[in-house]
């Protein structure tokens, strides 16, 4: 027995094992009694008895840490005791209880005729610190890395040292215990495990090899760090985290990407710009003239959608009114540029901000610059030799006379391409979860994009007919909305055996997928008499969608569930129609 207590310990005469078991049980008012599990481990009723040997109250297994229980084995979260963990037990024991010396002496002897004693092991808590997403390094006031990091650096003075500042979230397993309670003590104190000297170090990880730099005492607080990165490589991408060294215990993984910042003349870094689009209506009319004027008989919307920075211009001057794109109620029948828009949805949608200079082509080589990054930093960083071209332009009426003469409607920003797993064959649009994944692409684009995103799809009306003067019928304009990824799941479905069913990834990419317009997010399946039938389809499905999307869209993939590419996400539909 690797306790140290030896039967040596026990004087002749001695009551056995089993009475001191009795009496500690009733000492510590606990029943030795046969229970269904304890941690897992079954309980035994009778102690061991040890071959050759008579006395039934000898354990010759594991006594629990309050040795009222003799077991097969420790729990999967415990240890056996070290003699002075051992000696403190009994110390408790008796200063709680009043154990006589005798009794004391008879209790060692009980613990050395077992295997040991089982103790709660215990850990400094694994994965409960979580880096907030706003850290920044600085050399004074120059930002160090990649992350929006100017305005934080504006007061900053460093001394002219290189200092990476993070905030973090503790997990309750830390905020909460009492022994430790901040990052500081869970990185410096000892919590009684066994492990001396504790301290943390920012391990850092990339394509060459993993290097740690050590983080001062002094440097953390509560929730937060400092640490000197001078050593670190510029133009390199590093997977970091936060490591105790004793333990090895760590927390959540963050890149991080030193680059030279330079103040005037400096490409543009961190996540491309968003830019929101916004959907509205026109209302196109038919009727008969008659004595008293124009009776309109019916009316059918078209929609249109514009980025916010690009307001649609307004119609002409109309004496018919069989066209209008604002509330003539309010208004009048004339149009101007500062009157809204009709049914205006501002910010339906988003797209990337085709403004921003990495869209730009400089080199003349057909892809824009923000794909060459990419393309570059794969091999670069990964070795990885790829040919990347993941964005495109996407054009779209914005008004009813959009793209007249030239054929070319405006930009509504760029969009990503959609993307299908190899694995499962469903189609998707990348979030944190594949940035901080395995695929070097992705890792990639953490920095370019750094945002969720969602499918953009397109959807149809389904036929109409028009009344004319003459009372002839003529097939209506076609009408094709463009519909995110957050709010179609709100309202989808697919329609069989005159029922309607809600589909998943699976049937998204077997089924024709409809819904209702206007949207209800509420009541999605009941038809109400101002909604129409839309139908989700792939872009070369629909008339026009091609010219419409211009000569960057990749049709090619055709993902299963139809949709038309990635935009950044806005968040989760609301009820705003």
């Amino acid at each position: 027995m690797s306790t140290g207590f030896h039967s040596s310990l026990a004087k002749q005469g001695a009551r056995p094992a089993s009475v001191c078991l009795f009496l500690l049980c009733l000492l510590l008012m606990a029943g030795c009694q046969d229970q269904a599990s304890r941690k897992g481990q079954a309980k035994i009723k009778d102690f061991s008895v040890a071959a050759g040997t008579t006395d039934p109250g000898i354990c010759t297994d594991y006594i629990s840490g309050d040795l009222t229980e003799c077991v097969k084995a420790c729990a999967s979260d415990e240890r056996l005791a070290t003699h002075d963990e051992i000696t403190a037990i009994i110390a408790s024991i008796k200063s709680t209880s009043g154990l006589s010396t005798e009794e004391e002496k008879e209790l060692g002897e009980m613990i050395s005729q077992s295997k040991g004693v089982c103790i709660e092991e215990i850990k400094r808590p694994d994965k409960a610190v979580f880096v907030k997403s706003d850290y920044c390094a600085c050399q004074n006031t120059t930002p160090l890395i990649l992350n929006n990091c100017l305005g934080f650096c504006s007061s900053k003075n460093t001394g002219g040292e290189k200092f990476l500042f993070v905030n973090v979230n503790l997990d309750p397993a830390i905020e909460l215990n009492a022994s430790l309670g901040t990052l500081k003590n869970w990185c410096g104190k000892e919590i009684g495990d066994g492990l001396v000297r504790p301290a943390c170090k920012l391990e850092l990880r990339d394509s060459s090899g993993t290097m740690s730099l050590d983080i001062k005492p002094e440097l953390i607080g509560n929730k937060n760090f400092t640490v000197d990165i001078k050593s670190i490589s510029k133009n390199v991408t590093y997977v970091a985290r936060i490591v105790e060294s004793s333990s090895g215990a760590a927390s959540d993984e963050f890149q991080i990407r030193a680059f030279d910042y330079v103040a005037t003349g400096n490409p543009p870094t961190g996540p491309l710009k968003v830019m929101p689009a916004s959907q509205y209506s026109c209302i196109n009319r038919a009727g008969s003239a008659g004595v008293d004027g124009f009776n309109w008989t019916q009316a059918l919307r078209m929609h249109f959608y514009f980025a916010v920075n690009k307001s649609p211009p307004s119609l002409p001057p109309l004496t018919s009114g069989q066209s209008f794109c604002h509330d003539i109620n309010l208004f009048g029948i004339n149009d101007s540029p500062i009157f809204p828009r009709l049914e205006l949805v501002p910010q339906q949608f988003a797209t990337w901000d085709e403004s921003d200079s990495r869209f730009v082509d400089t080199d003349g080589n057909q892809k824009e610059d923000v794909n060459d990054e990419m393309q570059k930093r794969l091999l670069d960083e990964y070795g990885v030799t790829r040919t990347v071209k993941v964005f495109m332009l996407l054009r779209w009426p914005n008004y009813p006379g959009s793209g007249a003469g030239t054929g070319v409607h405006p930009g509504l920003g760029y969009i990503m391409q959609p993307w299908t797993s190899p694995l499962s064959g469903r189609a998707f649009c990348p979030t944190q979860e594949h940035y901080n994944g395995t695929d070097p692409l992705f890792r990639v684009m953490k920095e370019v994009i750094g945002v969720d995103t969602e499918g953009l799809y397109l959807a149809e009306r389904e036929p109409l007919v028009m009344v004319g003067s003459g009372g002839g019928l003529s097939q209506a304009p076609q009408d094709v909305l463009l519909v995110r990824e957050n709010l179609l799941r709100k309202v989808w479905f697919y329609y069989e055996n005159g029922q309607h069913f809600i589909p998943n990834d699976v049937t998204a990419g077997q089924k024709t997928i409809m819904f209702y317009w206007p949207p209800d997010i509420v009541n999605p399946y009941i038809r109400k008499s101002t909604q129409y039938i839309y139908t989700v389809k792939a872009p070369g499905d629909i008339g026009g969608a091609a010219t419409a999307s211009g000569s960057g869209l990749q049709t090619s993939i055709k993902p299963p569930d139809k949709r038309l590419g990635c935009i950044p996400s806005v968040g989760p539909a609301q009820d705003e129609f």
